[in-house]
This record gives C-alpha cells, sequence and structure tokens, in this order.
C-alpha cells in the first residue's frame, strides 16, 4: 500500500461516535468529526444529530454537542432533561463510553472516541485491504 492510500485510510486522530441503543434509531452510529452538533427527538423518539446551523430542524432541539479539546461538551436545551449514566445533568465533557439519555423516556446513546491507532481503526484498515475487484 503506498503512503497516499495509507494517509487516505487514517481517521482523524479522535473521532468521536454516540451509538443508539435504544428507540427507533437503535443499532445506528453517528460519527461526530465536526465543531457543533444540534440532536432532536421527534414524538416516537426518533433522534436526529446534524451539524449546527446546517440545516433547520423540524423537531424541537434537545441538545449541543460542542467540541472541545479531543472530545466534546453536551449542554440541554430548552428544559429538556439530560442524563448522563443515570446523572441529570445540564452540560457535561463527555467521557469514553458514557451513557446518554435525551429526555426522560428518550433514547439511549453510548459516546465512544476513536483514536488513530485504536483496534475499530485497525480493523477498518485491514478489511478494505481484503477487497478484490470481480
Amino acid at each position: 500500500m503506498t503512503e497516499k492510500e495509507n494517509s487516505a485510510n487514517t481517521v482523524d486522530s479522535a473521532t468521536a461516535s454516540l451509538d443508539i441503543l435504544t428507540g427507533p434509531a437503535r443499532g445506528t452510529v453517528s460519527w461526530l468529526s465536526g465543531n457543533a452538533f444540534e440532536v432532536s427527538l421527534n414524538d416516537a423518539d426518533m433522534i436526529r444529530i446534524a451539524e449546527a446551523g446546517s440545516e433547520p430542524l423540524q423537531d424541537g432541539i434537545v441538545a449541543r454537542l460542542s467540541r472541545c479539546s479531543d472530545g466534546y461538551e453536551i449542554e440541554a436545551r430548552a428544559q429538556n432533561p439530560l442524563w448522563i449514566n443515570g446523572e441529570r445533568v445540564e452540560s457535561r465533557q463527555l467521557q469514553q463510553r458514557d451513557l446518554i439519555e435525551f429526555g426522560d423516556t428518550g433514547p439511549l446513546s453510548r459516546y465512544r472516541i476513536h483514536r488513530q491507532g485504536d483496534r475499530l481503526h485497525l480493523e477498518m484498515r485491514l478489511s478494505s485491504w481484503d477487497i478484490r475487484p470481480e
């Protein structure tokens, strides 16, 4: 593999994700790589995460994620309850594997930081080498 191909397969040193664990979006992952995101929920508790200011969200914004150092800080919006690891908070810098609940009955998400060299990144790079043209 050339150096150019290798660098194309390298992910930023601290990419974050929210793994959606419950609700209608269960089993999906939202990758976070921008500076700020807004989190909204519709009446059916379908979670939507969009880069702040990129598009108007039809549903109420319940939280905002903002980049800080190599991770994200989360902040509750408009009196919406936000729970981190079972504790109600207004804002908090997220830590690896924090469990986030949006609202009193909202979906649960797991926060993860993926750094260059993590097993996930190695698996992603290795699996791309296994692809062969037909």
